[in-house]
C-alpha cells in the first residue's frame, strides 16, 4: 500500500470544497438569511413617500388659482399704468404745443424776455467761453484737508460776485433752488453726488472772472485753505465749455403763478 504525499491530499481537499456549502443551500430554493423582519419596513416607507406625494400634489392644484389670479391683477395694473403714462405723454404733448403757439403769436419783445427768463431759471443749457476752477483735497488725506461745503459755497459765491452768467458744479446746474450738501461724508450737488477733484465752470470772460475772484473775498478765502490745511486750486480760462439745463423739479413753478398782462399794467401804473 502506497503512501499518500500531502500535496495530493491537499489538492483533492481544494476540488471538492471549491464552493461554498450555503451556494447549495441557496440554489435548493431555500431563503438565504431571515428577510420577514425588512418586509413592514419597506412597505412602511413605500406608503410615507406615496402620502408625500399626493399631498404636494394637492397642495400645489390649490394654489394654482391664487397664483393664476395674481398674475392676471398684475397684469391688469401693468396695462392701466401704460394707460395713465399714455395719457400723460399725450397731455403733456398739447402743452407743448401750445406753449409753440404761444411763442410764436408773441411779440419780438415777449419772445426775448422769455428766452431771457428761461436762461436765468436754468431751463437750458448754454455754451460759450468760461473759467474752470479744479478743486481737491489736501494730498495728505487728513481730515482738516479735505473739501468741505463751505469751500464750495464760497467759490459759487465769489464766481457770482465775479460776473458768472452761469455755474455748474461737478456737471450740475446751479439755480436759486440748488443745494450744495454733505451725504454721508459726500459732496452733492442737487441731491447728486459729485465726485473729487470737484469741477467747477463759470461762464463768461474766463481772464476777467479769474482776476476778479482773486480779488475778491473768495479768493482770499481759497488762498488761506491751500496755506493752512493745503487743498488745491486751479483756474484756467477755456474758450468753449458748457453748462447744462438744471433739472426739471427746478425750472417749473410749483405754488406761485403769473399775473394777467392787465394786472402787470395796473400794478405799474399805480
Amino acid at each position: 500500500m502506497s503512501a499518500v504525499r500531502p500535496a495530493e491530499n491537499l489538492l483533492e481537499q481544494v476540488a471538492e470544497n471549491a464552493l461554498d456549502d450555503d451556494y447549495y443551500v441557496v440554489r435548493a430554493g431555500e431563503p438565504y438569511g431571515d428577510r420577514s423582519a425588512t418586509t413592514p419596513a419597506v412597505g412602511v416607507v413605500v406608503a410615507v413617500l406615496a402620502a408625500l406625494l399626493t399631498i404636494t400634489a394637492v397642495q400645489t392644484q390649490n394654489d394654482r388659482p391664487g397664483s393664476d389670479l395674481e398674475r392676471r391683477t398684475l397684469a391688469a395694473d401693468v396695462a392701466d399704468r401704460r394707460d395713465v403714462l399714455a395719457a400723460r405723454q399725450g397731455a403733456a404733448e398739447a402743452l407743448r404745443d401750445q406753449v409753440a403757439a404761444l411763442q410764436g403769436g408773441a411779440g419780438p419783445e415777449t419772445s426775448t424776455d422769455v428766452a431771457s427768463d428761461t436762461v436765468l431759471a436754468g431751463g437750458r443749457a448754454l455754451r460759450g467761453t468760461a473759467l474752470v476752477v479744479t478743486m481737491t483735497g489736501s494730498p495728505d488725506g487728513e481730515r482738516a484737508g479735505r473739501l468741505t461745503v463751505q469751500d464750495l459755497l464760497t467759490v459759487v459765491n465769489g464766481l457770482w460776485y465775479a460776473g458768472a452768467e452761469a455755474i455748474s458744479v461737478g456737471g450740475q446746474r446751479l439755480t436759486s433752488e440748488s443745494a450744495i450738501s454733505s451725504i454721508d461724508g459726500n459732496l452733492t450737488v442737487n441731491f447728486s453726488r459729485i465726485e473729487v477733484p470737484v469741477r467747477i465752470v463759470a461762464l463768461g470772460d474766463g481772464a476777467s472772472l479769474r482776476s476778479r475772484l482773486e480779488s475778491n473775498p473768495a479768493g482770499r478765502y481759497l488762498a488761506g485753505r491751500a496755506d493752512s490745511v493745503g487743498i488745491s486750486v486751479g483756474m484756467a480760462p477755456s474758450d468753449d465749455e458748457e453748462v447744462p439745463s438744471a433739472p426739471e423739479e427746478q425750472t417749473g413753478l410749483r405754488r406761485a403763478e403769473p399775473l394777467p398782462a392787465s394786472a402787470d399794467d395796473a400794478r405799474g401804473e399805480g
